[in-house]
């Protein structure tokens, strides 16, 4: 088995990273949450505006350990400065890499150089290097389920060079009617990264398809020790198994395919650092699904070229142009 694909190459509180495109979601490493946060999302998204420019967004969504939430947004569109910017909708959660930088929105703003916005809504309007930036957002009457994420009564807009690239929320639509003269580029989601503390039950809602509707999934590590005789890891999509695995002494990594709105889902595991740390220290366990396109064969599955093609396949419309990623880890509770 290959190297696990990590959906970001860089630790769970950077902004940017040099890349754009589909390396946004690259990457072969899982990282620790910061001591001082309960859980982090960090979703991705590309848009393409009509002049063929892509703009990657990332959006990170965190929760203190004291139930404050912030909102983190940053912008790359290929050149050599890229753009961050942090909103709270309380007191930000302690972080090194979060400071407050005053800076001109004319002047080029510099890569891994973070703005600290303290409104819970507002607008700011930026540049860098090739993209003239407008951010506009509205958390401050958000509400919140189970994780970082606000659920409704939110909106999250990005304009750039003069073109809706990303509108989530509940609230978008009221938003956009006041713009009736901007166009709405073509913008996807490309992978969405969820870090948290929890016991040996996680539940998180995707989805896997554009298409496709929202699935509950539960992860379930079950027995006390590795070696115990029901030590079993569990994986539900709407309630019902997908993947059961037993005997975790030897089989701590793995990967399953899996089908979810008629799209192949490819599932790996590692538990290894959940059952193996140091009982004093906060083991991990890392899960990941991306979705298959149509042409594509899992990067990080050994093939067997004489069964290549009696793999099923997908449609052309059947999952997102890049092949959707959803990265878990999940870091035991001390």
């Amino acid at each position: 088995m290959k190297d696990f694909p990590s959906c970001f190459g860089d630790s769970s509180v950077s902004l940017s990273e040099p890349s754009i495109g589909n390396s946004a979601c690259a990457g072969t490493d899982a990282f620790l949450l910061d001591k001082s946060l309960q859980a982090v999302h960090t979703c991705i998204y590309k848009a393409i505006l009509s002049n063929r420019k892509e703009i990657i967004i990332k959006l990170i969504w965190s929760r203190s350990s004291h139930s404050q939430f912030s909102l983190s947004v940053a912008i790359e569109d290929g050149s050599s400065s890229s753009s961050t910017f942090s909103s709270t909708s309380s007191r930000p959660p302690k972080s090194s890499t979060v400071t407050t930088t005053s800076m001109s929105s004319n002047t080029p703003i510099p890569t891994n150089t973070p703005i600290l916005l303290q409104k819970k809504r507002g607008s700011r309007s930026f540049v860098t290097e090739r993209t003239v930036v407008g951010l506009h957002w509205d958390i401050g009457s958000a509400k919140h389920g189970w994780g970082p994420e606000p659920i409704k009564d939110f909106f999250v807009a990005v304009i750039a060079d003069a073109e809706f690239s990303l509108l989530i929320g509940d609230m978008s639509r009221d938003f956009v009617r006041k713009f009736e003269d901007i166009p709405i580029a073509r913008f996807s989601f490309l992978c969405r990264k969820e870090q948290t503390r929890g016991t040996a039950t996680y539940s998180t809602k995707s989805k896997f398809t554009d298409e496709g509707k929202e699935h509950d999934i539960v992860i379930y590590c079950k027995g006390d020790e590795w070696d115990s005789s029901n030590a079993e890891l569990t994986v539900s999509v709407d309630k019902k198994r997908v993947v059961s695995v037993r005997k975790l002494k030897w089989n701590f990594r793995g990967n399953q395919m899996i089908f979810i709105d008629g799209a192949v889902v490819d599932m790996m595991w590692d538990i290894h650092d959940w059952w193996f740390c140091n009982p004093h220290s906060s083991g991990w366990a890392l899960f990941m699904f991306k979705t298959r396109t149509s042409a594509e064969n899992p990067f990080w599955l050994e093939e067997d070229p004489h069964q290549s093609d009696q793999r099923p396949s997908v449609t052309a419309g059947g999952g997102r142009g890049s092949g959707f990623f959803l990265q878990i880890q999940v870091f035991k509770k001390q």
